[in-house]
């Protein structure tokens, strides 16, 4: 590893007993600090709170609250400050002293408060001279809470989903824009408990710091960043909460809602991570998007626009981060956090088409950062935006006032070169979500996302496809018995990053009578549904292709279309065809799924039958004991058959090398390639050959 001599200020009483040089500071706050919060008129409201009589004691710096939504409120901090805090190399380490970091500060506000669903009013919430208590690093989304003089009302306030950076060379001390949320404490204290964790606005600090112990030597480090060693570029999504409400528009129960949630990405190979701001190009990309199951049906009903990432913390949320940086990249080991409200800042999001998904890349100039004046300059922000719900996740009060229905939301990262995107993505499920009278509220239990798109995880079948030269397609197909002599069938195809996305999507019915046939988006709009024929025992869903509208309504990357109908038939194994949108190689992609069976299906199955390559569901299921399964082939073929685990790791093999034509079963009783049986779970099955692949799953009981 390359090495480097670097100045380091070191402790002289750690010297001389120690007689080495471990590189540790102690660096203490100086008064006269900024804390900033940007409040939200729509988000107070929606919270039913009202801010009066606010004191500042600042000026807000309009070069940092440019990017910010107001209105602002800018405090300083009291003159007895007493903060001090531990470095190593540099690096951030700890406060000294007290397990909390305090900061008073001077003015404040009254917070006028009434119910939301009453509208009766209630008591107020004093908030002058407050202070903040700022915890330790933790892996807590919880940075901070801000705290009243009220003994009755101790910490109103919370600060989540964000981090310090601390400037060695300036001794700059800052913290950036994280979620300014109503404490659980002040929402059982308004009756209210449902508004716990909602965001209000968000919070910055601006402090510089003051060496107080340590001598100058130079000593001979390891350059942990290993530039110029490593090879392998890997960002992983860690961390999804946080899903709040950014505004609406429309009355209850026929509104719209804008949302957003938290992410933190964590850099787990071994070289930095470009992370610029527009109008730099390198820069990762934020994709975010909202699920609900109902009667088993599962439904895409709220997608973003694109997040640009502009500056890269250097926290440890993950691993510890000995490799911080400026902002302008994600350093080894460290993670970096995007609270709510940033994700939502419509001065970062803009329309997803301008991003490739595959390669993670986007052009500056012409873009919509770019704005009128088309000189490869940002000159579009985000506070001309006529309306909360523009970029944001959308979605409409009818998608989610669903009785019995279950909710999740997914995120993905979009990072150029990376050498692993399978963890770029996940989703979790919320534990709770309520009308409170003016906006929704969501509760979700762990901050660790599932890995992998939602899709993975539902249905009886799912197929993973990869568009030639480009990225993933997931179908996910579930069928269920009527009870009457029908069945229905319900076709889930979700776009995990393929920039080629598909305008066609077939089934083979053959003579099958069908009913109810159906199509579902995200946007509610009838007017660009795709259009659905049956000929030749083929049903066909289809939207323009590319060379008639380049704008057509294509299924593009993390989006899911379901295609759907009933049937008087019972399911076999079958394969669906989606048309690939963008003019490359190749125009067709076959898809695993469950087809009608009259007898006639599997001759019309596009250019080769099924049984060219079908993995048939695991027998029984679920199971404790052992399981059967089966694979056919139509020729002699070299398949391996594999367990794998929700995290995508191998459990065991179950077939690798050469599988004759026909039918092959194996079992599996439960346990992995060493013998040991495995925790009680879902498990996937996954058969590979050369150019395909088939997943089913199974679940596994002790």
């Amino acid at each position: 590893m390359r090495k480097c001599v670097l100045p380091i200020l070191v402790l002289a009483s750690t010297l001389a007993l120690s007689g080495s040089a471990p590189a540790v500071e102690i660096w203490q706050l100086e008064p006269g600090g900024t804390i900033t919060l940007a409040l939200d008129d729509d988000q107070l409201d929606s919270r039913g709170l009202s801010l009066v009589n606010p004191r500042h004691t600042v000026v807000p710096d309009g070069s940092r609250t440019a990017y910010l939504d107001g209105p602002f409120y800018s405090f300083r901090s009291a003159s007895d400050l007493d903060v001090r805090f531990e470095t190593e190399a540099g690096r951030f380490q700890n406060f000294v002293g007290d397990e909390h970091a305090r900061v008073s500060v001077v003015g404040g506000a009254t917070f006028q408060t009434h119910h939301t669903m009453t509208r009766a009013a209630l008591e107020p919430a004093f908030l002058y001279d407050f202070s903040v208590e700022i915890d330790p690093p933790s892996e807590s989304p919880i940075f901070a809470r801000i705290l009243s003089a009220d003994p009755n009302l101790r910490a109103p306030l919370e600060i989540h989903s964000t981090g310090i950076r601390f400037d060695h060379e300036t001794g700059d001390f800052l913290v950036r824009m994280g979620d300014v949320r109503i404490s659980e404490e002040w929402a059982r204290a308004m009756n209210q408990p449902y508004l716990a964790g909602q965001v209000i606005g968000t919070a910055e600090m601006d402090f510089h710091a003051t060496l107080i112990e340590g001598v100058v030597r130079s000593v001979e480090l390891e350059d942990p960043q290993g530039t110029g060693q490593g090879s392998t570029l890997d960002v992983r999504l860690a961390q999804l909460y946080g899903m709040t409400s950014f505004g609406r528009e429309g009355a209850f129960p026929n509104g719209e809602n804008a949302f957003s949630s938290a992410t933190t990405s964590c850099n787990v190979g071994d070289v930095r991570v470009a992370w610029h701001a527009p109008m730099q190009e390198e820069h990762p990309f934020i994709g975010m998007a909202i699920f609900r199951e109902t009667d088993g049906i599962l439904e895409m009903i709220g997608a973003s626009d694109i997040k640009h990432g502009f500056f890269a913390l250097s926290s440890s949320q993950c691993n510890s981060c000995n490799d911080p940086t400026g902002g302008d990249s994600l350093g080894v080991n460290c993670s970096d956090t995007y609270s709510a409200g940033n994700n939502a800042s419509q001065h970062y999001l803009a329309p997803r088409n301008e991003v490739n998904p595959f390669t993670a890349t986007w052009e500056r100039c012409g873009s919509h950062f770019d704005g009128t004046n088309n000189d490869c300059n940002r000159s579009h922000g985000g506070s001309n935006h006529s309306s909360n719900l523009t970029h944001r996740i959308r979605v409409f009060d009818s998608d989610l006032n669903v009785p019995g229905a279950s909710f999740s939301h997914e995120g993905a990262y979009y990072v150029a070169a990376d050498d692993n995107f399978a963890n770029n993505v996940g989703w979790a499920p919320f534990t709770a979500i309520n009308w409170t009278g003016s906006s929704w509220s969501f509760s979700q239990s762990g901050i660790t996302p599932n890995p992998g798109p939602r899709i993975r995880t539902w249905g009886d079948m799912q197929h993973e496809v990869t568009v030639p030269d480009d990225g993933e397609i997931w179908l996910a197909t579930k069928v269920i018995d009527n009870g009457d002599g029908t069945w229905h069938y319900e076709y889930a195809a979700y776009n995990e990053r393929s920039d080629r996305a598909i305008h066609s999507f077939s089934v083979p019915t053959g003579s099958a009578t069908l009913t109810n046939v159906g199509f579902h988006d995200v946007d509610q709009d009838g007017g660009n549904d795709w259009t659905v024929t049956t000929a030749g025992g083929v049903t066909t869903w289809t939207t323009d292709d590319f060379a008639t509208d380049p704008d057509a309504h294509a299924l593009r990357y993390q989006t899911m279309f379901n295609f759907r109908f009933d049937a008087d038939a019972p399911s076999m194994n079958g394969t669906a065809t989606g048309l690939i949108f963008k003019p490359g190689s190749g125009s067709t992609l076959e898809m695993n799924t469950r087809v009608p069976d009259t007898g006639t299906t599997s001759a019309l199955v596009g250019s080769e039958a099924y049984e060219d390559f079908v993995l048939s569901s695991n027998d029984p299921n679920p199971f404790s004991n052992r399981t059967k399964l089966s694979f056919s082939l139509a020729r002699d073929t070299d398949v391996t058959l594999s367990v794998v685990d929700v995290a995508g790791r191998t459990v065991d093999v179950l077939h690798r090398g050469l599988a004759n034509a026909g039918v092959t079963s194996v079992d599996w009783d439960g346990r992995d390639s060493s013998g040991s049986r495995v925790a009680s779970g879902v498990y996937f099955f996954r058969l590979e050959s050369s150019d395909r692949t088939a997943t089913i799953k199974g679940t596994f009981l002790h």
